[in-house]
């Protein structure tokens, strides 16, 4: 996959209800990587969270067509057209549950290990626009796993480029003016971590990882291997309270 794949798989819709539909080629993509479609199928037991746009409540999706259930937890408001599902038109989940502890305590969790993506903070490692090149390591393991980060960062070369370009072209944007992707989704960064603060201060995580992808954007499809070094220094700071919290479980 590269940049133009990637674009291939967003249906442009103006100017309804999103900038895009994601949904003609969304099945298609799925299908390349399993043939369960439905959440009773899974050996896992899994929820996804999302936003009922008529009454704003949060709606859990545990149940019923996988497929469906992903389109309508991805619909970023204004970027992707609300998804149907069980007549319900929802959007992402993220604008009243960004990390859903309570979701998963719900589901019979005895410890959460809760993932934040909003944090803000910058990672602790100067880096620069393109791809990330990590040396390489004298441990096998480590060599494999660079090699899968190099590759999945290949895959999604120039994709944030290409996409903002095509998108500015259909607007007509002016180049002074701010990024109308970026704009959007900087904004509901800002609330979701408002709303994180806020839930996990009632409902805290046994474990809360916090990677530092703050200075990384919705369209940094070239960041794919700093983005993944992040999360993985992420966990193994926590590693050890993962650990405990196990044992005595």
């Amino acid at each position: 996959m590269n940049g133009k794949k990637v674009f291939s798989y967003f249906d442009i819709v103006l100017p309804r209800s999103g900038l895009i539909d994601g949904t003609k080629k969304l099945k298609e993509l799925f299908s390349m990587h399993t043939d369960v479609t439905d959440f009773s199928k899974l050996n896992i037991p899994m929820a996804m969270v999302a936003t009922d746009l008529e009454t704003g409540r949060k709606v859990v999706l545990n149940s019923g067509s996988l497929l469906e259930a992903l389109r309508a937890s991805m619909s970023i408001p204004g970027i992707f057209a609300p998804g149907r599902f069980k007549n319900r038109w929802l959007v992402d989940g993220g604008l009243v549950d960004p990390v859903p502890v309570t979701v998963a305590r719900a589901m019979g969790a005895d410890v959460v290990v809760a993932v934040d993506l909003n944090g803000g903070c910058v990672s602790r490692k100067k880096w620069k626009k393109g791809i990330v090149r990590s040396e390489k390591k004298a441990d096998g393991q480590n060599e494999k796993k660079h090699e899968l980060t190099e590759k999945l960062a290949d895959f999604y070369n120039n994709a944030g480029t290409s996409f903002k370009n095509r998108i500015n072209e259909l607007l007509r944007r002016e180049s002074a003016t701010p990024d109308i992707m970026e704009t959007v989704i900087t904004s509901i960064r800002i609330m979701e971590n408002q709303i994180t603060r806020m839930n996990l201060a009632v409902d805290p995580a046994d474990v809360l990882i916090q990677p530092r992808l703050g200075e990384l954007k919705m369209l940094d499809f070239d960041q794919v291997e700093h983005s993944i070094e992040e999360g993985y220094v992420g966990v193994k700071e926590k590693i050890e309270d993962i650990k405990t919290l196990l044992e005595s479980t």
